[in-house]
C-alpha cells in the first residue's frame, strides 16, 4: 500500500507453506506474509490487519540496502488514527538480508517518519517459533518480534506483545544491531496521553550481534534523541534465553531501558518492569557494556519520572574487555540533568544471580545507582 487512504479494512490472512521468496540487487526488498504501507493514512475506524501464517519457508534479500520482511508490517511516512495490527505467525522459517545496511524483519513493525494520532493504535502480537532471522553487512539490523520507530510522533498507543519461542536473531557487521522482543525509539516524540509499551515474551531464544560497535537488545527499550511527555513502559519477560554482543564497544541489553540524548518531560514517565529468569547476557570487547534489568541514561534530561522495577532471577550478566561495564538491576546516569521535582527510583529485585566484569578498569554494578 503506497500513498493509500484506509477508512475500511485491509486484511492479510495469507498462508505460506514450504516456499521461498527472494529479491536480488541494490535496494532489493523481499516480502513474505507482510504488509507494506508508504505515505499512507489509516483513518478513524480504519483497520489494517496482518494475520499471515508462514511455515517452513524462506525469505531472502541480497544487495546493498537490502530489506527482507517476514510476517511484518512496515510503515513509512504514514498516519494512523485507526488500527494497525500484526498477528503474524511464523513457524520453522528463515528470513535473511545480506548487504551493507541490510535489514531483516521477522514478526516486527517498523515505523519511519510516521504519526499515531489520538485514538490510533499500532499493535504487534506476532508469534515466532523455531525460526531464524539474520542480517549480514556493515550497519546491518535484524529485528525479531520488535517495534522500531524512527522520526515518529505518538499520541495514541504503540504496543509490542510479540511472543518469541526457541528462535534465533543474529546480525553480523560493523555497527550491527540485533533486536529481539524490543522497542527502539529514535528521534521520536511520545506526546501527552501517548503510550509506548513493550510486553514481549522471549523464551528459550538467542539474540546476537557481532562486529565493532555491535548492539544486542533483548526485551529492552532503547530511546535515542527522543522526547517523552506520555509513557514508555517495558514489561518484557525473558526466560531461559541468551543475548550476546561481540566487538570493540559492544553493548548487550536484556530487560533494560537505554536513553541517549532524550528528554522525559513533566508528567512523562519511563518505567522498566522487565522480568528476567534463568537467562544470560554477555558483551565481549574493549569498552563493552552489558546491562540486565537496568536503566542507562546518557546526556538526557528528566523532569518527570524514571523508575526501574526490574526483577532478575537466577541469571548471569557478563562484560569482558578493557574498560568493560556490567550492570544488573542498576541505574546509570551520565551527563544527565535531573530537574527539581523529577524522580529517579531504583526498586530492582535481584535473586540468585551473578554479575561480572573482567578487564583492566572494568566495573560491575548490581542494585546500584551511579552518577557520572
Amino acid at each position: 500500500m503506497d500513498g493509500s487512504k484506509v477508512q475500511g479494512k485491509v486484511l492479510n490472512n495469507a498462508n505460506v507453506k514450504q516456499s521461498m521468496n527472494m529479491a536480488l540487487g541494490k535496494g532489493a526488498t523481499a516480502n513474505t506474509g507482510s504488509v507494506t504501507m508508504k505515505k499512507s493514512e489509516v483513518g478513524k475506524g480504519g483497520v489494517v490487519s496482518n494475520k499471515a501464517v508462514i511455515q517452513k519457508s524462506m525469505n531472502m534479500a541480497l544487495g546493498k540496502g537490502a530489506t527482507a520482511n517476514m510476517g511484518s508490517v512496515t510503515m513509512d511516512g504514514s498516519k494512523v488514527q485507526g488500527k494497525v495490527l500484526n498477528n503474524a505467525n511464523v513457524k520453522q522459517s528463515m528470513n535473511m538480508a545480506l548487504g551493507k545496511g541490510a535489514t531483516a524483519n521477522t514478526g516486527s513493525i517498523t515505523m519511519k517518519d510516521s504519526e499515531v494520532g489520538k485514538g490510533g493504535m499500532v499493535l504487534n502480537k506476532a508469534v515466532i517459533q523455531k525460526s531464524m532471522n539474520m542480517a549480514l553487512g556493515k550497519g546491518a539490523t535484524s529485528n525479531m518480534g520488535s517495534v522500531t520507530m524512527d522520526g515518529s510522533k505518538v499520541q495514541g498507543k504503540v504496543l509490542n506483545s510479540a511472543n518469541v519461542k526457541q528462535s534465533m536473531n543474529m546480525t553480523l557487521g560493523k555497527g550491527a544491531t540485533a533486536n529481539t522482543g524490543s522497542v527502539t525509539i529514535k528521534n521520536s516524540e511520545v506526546g501527552k496521553g501517548g503510550i509506548v509499551s513493550n510486553k514481549a515474551v522471549i523464551q528459550k531464544s538467542m539474540n546476537m550481534a557481532l562486529g565493532q560497535g555491535a548492539t544486542a537488545n533483548m526485551g529492552s527499550v532503547t530511546m535515542d534523541g527522543s522526547k517523552v511527555q506520555g509513557k514508555v513502559l517495558n514489561n518484557a519477560n525473558v526466560k531461559q534465553s541468551m543475548s550476546m554482543a561481540l566487538g570493540k564497544g559492544a553493548t548487550a541489553n536484556t530487560g533494560s531501558v537505554t536513553m541517549k540524548n532524550s528528554e522525559v518531560s513533566t508528567g512523562g514517565m519511563v518505567l522498566n518492569k522487565a522480568v528476567i529468569q534463568k537467562s544470560m547476557n554477555m558483551a565481549l570487547g574493549q569498552g563493552a557494556t552489558a546491562n540486565v534489568g537496568s536503566v542507562t541514561m546518557d546526556g538526557s534530561k528528566v523532569q518527570g519520572k524514571v523508575i526501574n522495577n526490574a526483577n532478575v532471577k537466577q541469571s548471569m550478566n557478563m562484560a569482558l574487555g578493557k574498560g568493560a561495564t556490567a550492570n544488573v538491576g542498576a541505574i546509570t546516569l551520565k551527563d544527565a540533568d535531573v530537574s527539581k521535582g523529577a524522580l529517579i527510583l531504583n526498586k530492582a529485585v535481584i535473586d540468585k544471580s551473578m554479575n561480572m566484569s573482567l578487564g583492566e578498569n572494568s566495573e560491575a554494578n548490581m542494585g546500584s545507582v551511579t552518577l557520572e
